[in-house]
């Protein structure tokens, strides 16, 4: 569209100037050709069709034969030797240089033939070479090129290639004849020092990595730029900024900077390179003894002021300059790499190098003591191990560490230097490589014997790694005291600095500003810390609210970087916490790299440190100003009081000749009235500003109050006590400072991500967001301070195990498995579901035993906490759960649920888990007291060669007969069924069997009256229980009729009576088993009969009155009755012989039944005989 509106703009111009010859201009048209919208296909139209203009494009390549063929090709070859002599001598018109021209053009032209980088260095480095020399040469006319300047001149203009910089010189001093052995080579900060002071230099483009030549240009140790005079430019990459706007809007910044006379700084603004063409290029205009130059923007451009002190830095990575800029764009620039290691002094390096041997030997702690040769340690370790182990790590970021030390560590060779290197360095590492290390106990030993550093003590004990919630409440405060510490003695170093006059320290300017604030203007002031902490937790929207709620960090602003649209949306938010913000308030800004990106993280850092520099010095000011007026106010009373003092004292005079009555009542007087003038005095004067605005108010309204107050200070009626008030007093007074806090989630094994450290920020790895309070689950620290520990059921012990169930009982009900005629439907799911979470939430007594059981079960076990396995390299846990604090937290979820599932499958046996919730007739206690007892003598485990069984389904047993399943109705009757039964053997002979099973019962000890007697009520509720546990089970009729039966006949056993002990069931059932059993046969060989017989038992009970040896043979005569009865001929009805035959079916399977039931009859008969 711009190409096409330029054609457009020629057109009304050739209309409206009919005689004047409209030529459209193309420079640079190659590089359009580059863009993915293919602006260059407007030219098949133009071309094609004419018009009444004409065109000239330029261009560094050939285009596509499409647009070339439409054209007159003019094709002009890289000049040769002879002509860039010739354009030299043009260019300088020295005699000094004229006899060298040739020389340097040839070494030119070897350089530029023979370059790695094809481009790379171009024309206008040999015309600025030319200029450079000519410049030197000039401004001294006596002197001759020599080897300095040709150093100099070469250093200047063929930079940005640091590792070809030894061929281009010895190109250029051979092809002069110079020798450049012994000449002494300027520093990457001496020559970027003269390209910012020289106006006759090209613009600077400065080649770094990860953005760190943007601190190193305002750095104490370059003092290149202040702050004061210099302006940033960050390129945005919102989505909202990229349009034409936001270019305007940098475009206009750049106006008023050049205007000014200020350095500008543009960081990641390829979108302006296009609007800067003659700017970059210093195509000036002079007009009226004043510069201009010409800004563009689409096909409109205009001449703006320039000053002659400007100057343009451009920042950029060195992969993006070697890569993908535009060689043009290259050209137009003087290059010069400026990294970390290029400000490093000897001691510095020394230290560096010791620095990377320890790095080295803790990212190689990764290999098992069992798997490395005997005798052998590594020493050496990748990239990618370093990357795994300190997160952000990147060649340069031991060399920003060791520049970011305080000004009281500056003597490089000392240990404390290198113990606060280690320190810092440990800040950023992962726990799964600190424990990889303590794994490894010679690596460890290694690493303490040669660089006196306990990792894992200074990793887990003196630093706070486990979540946000322990950072926050343990390290900023101690972060922002330390911070205050170092930068007042940097603002000292700095004052005896300016003080000596040492220029080396301090330049005039500097020492000005120091001389005036006492500090660095933009140095880290003493208000809060600015931090930027880092974690492979998955992003999310609460670390705001955790920070509010389980700190005392109460005024918390929390803002998330990727839901912004535009960088003013993040100025403008970050504006409104300065102007509101007050002691105690921090700014979370939230970032996401995977929906951002790396480089809108590094902008919004940016943006805070300004804004924040901008408030520090907004709120220095209005404390000086205070200050200031404090002072004048003083010096006012002083001079009144002297001034009123003089007259009193004349006074004093004339009242010697008085009564002494009088003189005494007059100097009392006196006194009164002075000690009234000095309290008004005092009390006109403010308090002291503090630095915070905000707090100036609070704390001044504060000593009024406490002005109009008791001298006592008695709390007021209804609150706490004066002890009470004083320490929340206290409490409130710890949350101080205004911080800044950067928490960046970053993906596990991300690359791109990289910590440039520097003496504004501090950096931190943190584990996890929230913490593991919140589950009830240990943090990191407390797991791995005790390495003796580690068992799972010292682990488990100190588990908040409520807690723990409640986020892990799911997965431990998923794994039980029912039985196959067990019908559960989703309803019953969600029921059992909330059943669980009432009781955990609720029932203190069944946690208390169910943690207890936990407890137990996985002591049976030989599981430990495994964290060699959560920590290594390409961990499925680490891949899974995203935190190695996640990682061993599923550990012990899993053996807690593995164990809980242990539980339930024991609780839910025969479906009696919902009589927990039952407090008539005391089941609740029953159920609770026959759990705990259960669980002790069944000694339930899932055990598999020592170790819990962490998956696969947990089969719940059913106790029914015939493997029917049955909804128990008493108390773990399974586990009385199988106490009595085995009783019962040992009872069978006795003189009283229901008696003596009682005294068996009492001796197992289960307590709670169960050996005792129970209510008749709960005796039949076991009764079920029992029918379904030990008789057949018939199809004819339901479990529960068939428990009647069983209930009746027991109770005729007893003589009517109703049954209030558990023993009397099973001794009473031993006498009945066979008429129970006969008359159970009889239902199932005569359904018919089935309501004929229940009613008979029925009928029987309620008449029986005593237990006599007839008792049981007149039920059985009475059943056979009614089954006779069912069978009569002249009751079944028949019309056809197919009818006949069911009833002889029935007969037949009567007939043994009634046999047996006969036979013991005439039994009977004849021992009453005898009897």
């Amino acid at each position: 569209a711009g190409i096409e509106q330029a054609f457009t703009k020629a057109h009304k111009y050739k209309q409206q100037s009919p005689n004047s010859i409209v030529i459209v201009l193309l420079d640079e048209v190659g590089l359009a050709e580059q863009s993915p919208h293919l602006p260059l296909k407007v030219l098949h139209k133009v071309l094609d069709e004419g018009g009444d203009y004409s065109l000239v494009g330029i261009s560094n390549w050939a285009l596509d034969p499409a647009k070339m063929n439409r054209a007159v090709h003019l094709f002009r070859a890289a000049p040769g030797v002879e002509d860039l002599s010739r354009t030299a001598q043009g260019m300088v018109q020295n005699v000094q240089l004229d006899g060298f021209l040739r020389s340097i053009a040839r070494a030119y032209d070897q350089v530029y033939r023979t370059q790695r980088q094809k481009d790379f260095w171009g024309l206008r480095e040999f015309y600025s070479t030319v200029k450079h020399i000519n410049l030197v040469l000039r401004a001294n006319k006596d002197r001759n090129l020599d080897e300095v300047v040709l150093m100099d001149a070469v250093q200047r203009n063929f930079g940005g290639k640091p590792e070809d910089l030894e061929e281009v010189l010895s190109s250029f001093f051979n092809a002069i004849g110079l020798d450049a052995k012994g000449v002494e080579r300027q520093g990457v900060v001496e020559l970027v020092r003269e390209n910012i002071r020289s106006t006759e230099s090209r613009q600077l483009m400065l080649l770094t990595k990860n953005g760190a030549a943007l601190r190193l240009l305002f750095a104490g140790a370059t003092k290149l730029l202040r702050h004061a005079s210099t302006e940033v430019i960050y390129g945005s990459d919102f989505p909202a900024d990229q349009s034409d706007l936001q270019i305007m809007s940098s475009l206009q910044q750049i106006k008023l900077c050049m205007a000014q006379g200020r350095t500008v700084v543009l960081v990641h603004c390829e979108a302006l390179y296009e609007s800067l063409y003659d700017l970059l290029n210093q195509h000036y205009t002079e007009f009226g003894n004043k510069l201009y130059v010409r800004l563009a923007f689409g096909t409109s451009n205009r001449l703006c002021e320039i000053h002659p002190a400007f100057r343009i830095i451009v920042v950029v990575e060195k992969i993006d300059a070697y890569n993908r800029l535009a060689p043009p764009l290259l050209n137009r620039f003087e290059k010069q790499v400026l990294e970390r290691r290029d400000l490093l002094t000897s001691g510095q390096e020394r230290l560096l190098a010791k620095l990377n041997s320890f790095a080295a030997v803790f990212a190689a702690g990764e290999e098992r003591e069992g798997k490395k040769a005997e005798g052998t340690t590594r020493t050496s370790a990748s990239r990618a191990d370093l990357r795994a182990c300190f997160c952000g790590y990147h060649m340069d970021m031991l060399a920003s560490l060791i520049q970011s030390l305080p000004e009281s560590l500056r003597d490089a060779s000392s240990p404390e230097a290198f113990q606060e290197c280690t320190r810092r360095l440990l800040w950023t590492a992962t726990p799964e490589s600190v424990c990889r290390v303590m794994d490894l106990k010679e690596r460890r030993q290694a690493i303490k014997s040669s660089f006196d550093v306990d990792v894992g003590e200074v990793y887990f004990t003196d630093q706070s790694h486990s979540d946000l919630i322990t950072f926050a409440s343990g390290v900023i405060d101690r972060w922002a005291e330390q911070a205050r510490d170092d930068e007042e003695k940097e603002a000292a170093a700095a004052a005896e600095g300016a003080a000596s006059g040492d220029a080396k320290k301090l330049d005039k300017k500097k020492a000005e500003a120091v001389d005036r604030e006492g500090r660095e203007p933009l140095a880290a002031e003493p208000v809060g810390a600015q931090i930027e902490l880092l974690t492979f937790t998955p992003f999310g929207t609460n670390a705001g609210e955790l920070v509010r709620s389980k700190t005392k960090w109460k005024s918390v602003t929390t803002l998330n970087l990727h839901e912004l649209s535009s960088e003013r949306d993040l100025r403008s938010a970050v504006g409104s916490f300065f102007s509101e913000c007050a002691d105690g308030s921090v700014f979370l800004l939230q970032c996401d790299p995977q929906a951002g990106s790396v480089r809108r993280i590094e902008h919004a850092r940016y943006i805070l440190e300004k804004l924040r520099a901008e408030f520090v010095a907004g709120a220095r000011a209005k404390r000086k100003r205070k200050e200031t007026e404090k002072e004048e106010k003083e010096k006012t009373m002083e001079a009144k009081e002297e001034k009123e003092g003089g007259q009193e004292g004349q006074e004093e005079k004339k009242m010697k000749t008085e009564e002494g009555k009088e003189g005494k009542s007059a100097e009392g007087k006196k006194a009164a009235t002075s000690e009234t003038k000095e309290a008004e005095a005092e009390a006109e004067v403010e308090p002291e500003a503090e630095l915070v605005p905000g707090v100036e108010a609070k704390e001044a309204e504060g000593k009024q109050q406490e002005g109009k107050a008791s001298p006592a200070k008695k709390p007021k009626p209804g609150k706490k006590g004066g002890k009470e008030e004083e320490g929340k007093e206290v409490e409130e007074e710890k949350a101080v400072g205004i911080h800044i806090v950067v928490l960046v989630h970053l993906p596990r094994r991300d690359g791109k991500f990289l910590i440039d450290m520097d003496k504004r920020w501090q950096f931190a790895f943190i584990d996890d967001v929230a913490p593991a309070a919140n589950t009830g689950l240990p943090d990191i620290r407390s797991m791995l301070l005790d390495a003796n520990s580690l068992r799972m059921a010292d682990v488990v012990r100190r588990l908040d195990v409520r807690q723990v169930l409640l986020a892990s009982f799911r997965q431990a009900l998923a794994r039980l498995a029912y039985g196959r005629g067990t019908r559960r439907t989703n309803e019953d799911v969600k029921r059992q579901i909330a059943f669980l979470l009432r009781s955990l939430r609720r029932d203190a007594e069944f946690v208390a035993v169910v943690e207890s059981a936990v407890g137990a079960i996985v002591a049976r076990s030989d599981a430990s906490l495994d964290v060699m396995r959560a920590s290594e390299k390409g961990s499925e846990d680490l891949a899974n759960e995203g935190t190695f604090q996640a990682a061993l937290h599923r550990q012990i979820l899993d053996a807690v649920s593995s164990a809980f599932a242990v539980l339930l499958s024991h609780a839910d046996r025969n479906a009696q888990l919902h009589m927990l919730s039952e407090q008539k007739l005391g089941v609740r206690d029953y159920w609770l007291r026959l759990f705990s007892r259960s669980l002790k003598d069944l000694q339930l485990t899932q055990v598999e060669g020592g170790a819990l069984r962490l998956r696969g389904p947990i089969e719940i047993p059913s106790d029914g007969t015939s493997g029917q399943p049955f909804e128990a109705r008493f108390p773990f009757s399974f586990f009385l069924f199988k106490i009595l039964e085995d009783a019962r053997a040992l009872t069978a002979q006795a003189r009283n069997p229901a008696r003596a099973l009682e005294r068996q019962l009492a001796l197992v000890g289960l307590g709670g009256g169960l050996d005792g007697a129970l209510d008749p009520r709960l005796v039949r509720r076991y009764v079920y229980d029992f029918t379904c546990m030990q008789c057949a089970f018939l199809r004819n009729i339901s479990r529960e009729a068939q428990a009647e039966v069983v209930a009746c006949v027991l109770r005729m056993a007893n003589g009517g009576k109703a049954l209030d002990r558990l023993a009397q069931v099973h001794a009473l059932y031993s006498q009945c088993e066979r008429v129970l059993e006969e008359i159970f046969g009889l239902v199932t060989a005569v359904p018919a009969a089935a309501g004929a017989l229940l009613d008979t038992v029925a009928k029987a009970t309620a008449n029986t009155k005593t237990s006599t040896n007839t008792t049981m043979m007149r039920l059985e005569l009475e059943a056979l009755a009614a089954v006779a009865r069912v069978l009569a001929p002249a009751a079944q009805g028949w019309k056809r012989h197919a009818d006949y035959m069911p009833w002889m079916i029935m007969v037949e399977d009567a007939r043994p039944v009634v046999d047996g039931m006969l036979t013991f009859a005439a039994l009977g008969e004849e021992e009453g005989e005898e009897e």
